[in-house]
């Protein structure tokens, strides 16, 4: 029920592999006419002996200038709905895809049920070997426009990538995403996450191991650093939980420098209120040659729905 218009010649290849390239093309919306997606050009190439056993496996697949707009609407559907459940029937297991690399990528989203808009720009995307049971290479990079969240940045991101279709578990490893730009309030951000990401699909979890989030920026004269570390967090279902969470907060200035620590043993979600155990606390002020340093222990409780309200 979507209709797909090929613009562009279609050339085939034989040797020494079975070749597709395709120029533009386009995708219309479910049951509408109105273009979903489309492409500048694509080309796929796929071996010859494991099509001669009735298996197909793509050796490289490239597609190069991609617009797609996803739409949530105001009853929660999206315009992909039919798209996921048609991928969801394919069997993991016969997956086999030596390469995949998509060159100037544009996804735009439109949220009706938050009236929020952005943008994922220029993006590149590079994925290694993909079969079950095997880590593939990813890399990628991009920008993100987000008005309504204040983000304009710029993003890197490489890691390795894993499904088990037996065990239904994702897992992206060795995570080194950076971002530069305008994010949280701050026009001039660079971020950096390390971490371990494993989602497993019949649990409805995910968890996130060695998790390292490093933040830098300037205002005026003053240089402000930050450091979250956890060595796991974990979401369960609507629940978030983890343990050992330590931040880290300076400020140095020509003539003054702020630092304050923060150590949470252990925390739980509960709707949208986050509770901690009795967390230890440490500021310290360094100016016109004092020195002023200030201990607390207190529980700590982050409430979303009050401003949200930290206490």
């Amino acid at each position: 029920q979507r209709e797909l218009i090929l613009d562009g010649e279609l050339e085939l290849s034989w040797f020494p592999k079975l070749g597709f390239t395709a120029g533009k093309a386009s995708l219309s919306q479910h049951r509408s006419a109105r273009e979903f997606a489309a492409i500048d050009s694509a080309r796929v190439t796929i071996a010859w002996l494991p099509l001669l056993r009735r298996q197909v496996q793509i050796d490289w697949a490239e597609v190069d200038g991609l617009r797609a707009q996803v739409v949530r609407f105001k009853d929660g559907t999206t315009n992909i709905d039919d798209l996921m459940r048609d991928l969801a029937t394919i069997s993991p297991e016969r997956i086999d895809i030596e390469g995949l690399h998509l060159k100037r990528a544009t996804l735009q989203w439109n949220d009706e049920m938050v009236f929020q808009r952005g943008s994922l720009n220029d993006l590149q995307l590079s994925v290694g070997r993909l079969t079950d049971g095997m880590a593939a290479p990813v890399t990628a990079r991009l920008r993100v426009d987000a008005p309504h969240a204040g983000i304009d940045a710029r993003l890197s991101l490489k890691g390795r990538l894993l499904f088990d279709a037996q065990a239904k578990r994702i897992e992206l490893a060795k995570i080194d995403a950076q971002l530069e730009g305008k994010s949280l309030g701050v026009d001039n951000l660079a971020l950096r996450m390390l971490a371990d990401v494993t989602g497993h699909l019949g649990l409805n979890t995910l968890s996130a191991e060695n998790v390292v989030i490093t933040s830098s920026s300037k205002s005026g004269l003053s240089v402000l650093n930050a450091r979250l570390a956890a060595p796991e967090l974990r979401f369960i279902e609507r629940r978030f939980q983890g343990s050992q969470l330590s931040m880290d907060f300076s400020v140095a200035h020509p003539d003054q420098t702020l630092t304050a620590a923060l150590q949470v043993p252990s925390f739980e979600s509960s709707g949208r209120t986050l509770r901690g155990a009795t967390a230890n606390a440490q500021v310290s002020i360094r100016a016109a040659g004092a020195h002023q340093r200030a201990p607390r222990s207190s529980p700590v409780l982050f409430d979303l729905d009050a401003g949200p309200r930290l206490e």
